[in-house]
């Protein structure tokens, strides 16, 4: 149960930092529910999307370069 809790911990950590910063660079957002989000216009340059729903995802606009 502590690896679920500290997996989505670790989710919600990068969710506030892309809200704030807008970016989410390098970050490992492998296997994440990322269903419905609005991430247009965010720098994931080499995020780790591996695994990641991206279903209804709007990624307008993205930096994807390397991810």
């Amino acid at each position: 149960v502590f690896t679920i809790h500290n997996r989505y911990s670790v989710l919600a950590y990068y969710l506030a930092h892309i809200k704030t910063t807008g970016a989410c660079v390098s970050c490992s957002l492998e296997n994440s529910d990322l269903r419905h989000l609005d991430l247009s216009g965010v720098d994931l340059r080499g995020a780790n999307l591996k695994g990641a729903n991206l279903e209804s995802t709007n990624l307008s606009e993205v930096n994807l370069s390397g991810a």
